[in-house]
């Protein structure tokens, strides 16, 4: 699955797909007509979409991840990219070096 969480583009693995939604608004049920005031707010829950099989968490892909977990994948990306983007003769010494 590809999604857009904040200003990245990620992709999270799954070990099958059960279904594939199309859904409207009216039936996506928010957390604050489902949860109770006094639990607060569940960021990483936006609602629940009612279908006819059952219902389906509906996930605030923003809330996914902790800012510092974030800011380890923004450096493991990096970190990649730059070895990806050296010359081939110097992937081949550091392979040896390692």
């Amino acid at each position: 699955m590809i999604l857009l969480s904040g200003p990245r583009t990620v992709g999270l693995m799954v070990d099958r797909v059960l279904q594939v939604l199309s859904l409207s608004g009216n039936q996506i049920v928010s957390q604050c007509e489902l949860l109770p005031e006094s639990l607060g707010q569940v960021p990483v829950l936006a609602g629940v979409a009612r279908t006819t099989r059952a219902p389906c968490w509906w996930l605030d892909p923003d809330h996914l991840f902790t800012p510092r977990q974030e800011e380890i994948m923004d450096d493991a990306v990096q970190a990649l990219v730059k070895r990806l983007n050296q010359h081939p003769s110097a992937r081949v010494r550091e392979a040896q070096v390692e």
